[in-house]
């Protein structure tokens, strides 16, 4: 898949094309609806299919903090089966106007000759463009617009602000279904104090991004994913308040041992919510409860 980061001026990517837009963070199941409405409009054309989109890590009109970096969120939108992704830092073109945007972005950088968007979709200085706005100034150009209407899931409008919420609550099962697949974390396996070691329960430490979303703070069953292969974790999002309290981080004890990873990519899936974090009077107590901890592990992987 083709993925390019939005120069003013860059030169033009494609001449023909169908281009989704929006900031699909999660890339939910509504956004999955709108990319299939618009992967079928490019198939019936014979055209590539592009999504514009926005950094991930680059502040948005919306102050809530993305699911998922632009790494991951680029997997995601490949899933879907486009051809190629242009993602832009919000910053550099907040100030565009609608007709700006629409000329030097859709039809000079990825020739769109159909434009996809949701129903709330908002574009320009200002947020001063929506849908409409987007249909009529495509329609100038001789161009299509397409408009996706609302998503209904468990009888309301699905949103990535929904989400969050069941997250914060700790409602993974559905959280997963409202992602289309369950929520993760991903990064490099790092050294931690090898608190865990010295106590015999070694763990997989993944520092957290402190510009994407946070999940609710405890204690989950899931499982960990590196190296071509998978393993049962009991996994621990949380500041460690047994040992002296320090930064939100990771920490995964895995279900079966592996050999040393550090360094290695992994991919951390949290599958249920089993407890909230809490400080223990020792190291013996902790690891008690971590055995319980386990087994309920088990019995839901």
């Amino acid at each position: 898949m083709d993925i390019r980061t939005y120069e003013i001026g860059m030169q033009p990517i494609a001449e023909d094309s169908v281009v989704a837009i929006g900031v699909f963070d999660g890339v939910h199941l509504a956004h999955r609806e709108l990319l299939h409405r618009a992967k079928e409009e490019a198939a019936k054309r014979r055209l590539p299919l592009y999504v514009f989109t926005f950094s991930a890590e680059a502040p948005t009109a919306k102050t809530s903090k993305p699911l998922y970096s632009s790494a991951e969120k680029c997997r995601l939108l490949a899933s879907s089966g486009c051809d190629g992704v242009l993602l832009s830092p919000f910053s550099l073109v907040s100030s565009f106007s609608a007709e700006r945007f629409v000329k030097e972005i859709l039809l000079q950088t990825l020739g769109c000759s159909l434009a996809v968007c949701g129903f709330n979709f908002r574009f320009g200085a200002k947020a001063s463009g929506d849908a409409a706005t987007l249909s009529s100034l495509m329609a100038a150009y001789g161009k299509e617009t397409l408009t996706v209407e609302p998503f209904v899931w468990n009888g309301d409008v699905l949103s990535t602000t929904r989400i969050r919420e069941l997250l914060l609550n700790g409602d993974m099962e559905n959280a997963a279904e409202a992602l289309g697949e369950r929520y993760h974390l991903t990064g490099n396996v790092e050294h931690g104090r090898r608190l865990g070691h010295e106590i015999g329960l070694p763990t997989l430490n993944l520092s957290v991004d402190d510009g994407l979303f946070a999940p609710k703070q405890g204690v989950y069953a899931g499982r960990c994913e590196m190296n071509g292969r998978e393993y049962a974790a009991v996994v621990n999002f949380g500041t460690c308040p047994t040992f002296g309290a320090r930064r939100p981080h990771v920490e995964a004890h895995l279900l079966s041992p592996i050999d040393d990873c550090y360094g290695d990519s992994v991919k951390i899936t949290l599958v249920a919510y089993l407890r909230e974090e809490r400080k223990f009077d020792s190291a013996d107590a902790l690891l008690k409860q971590i055995e319980n901890d386990t087994r309920k592990a088990r019995s839901i992987l």
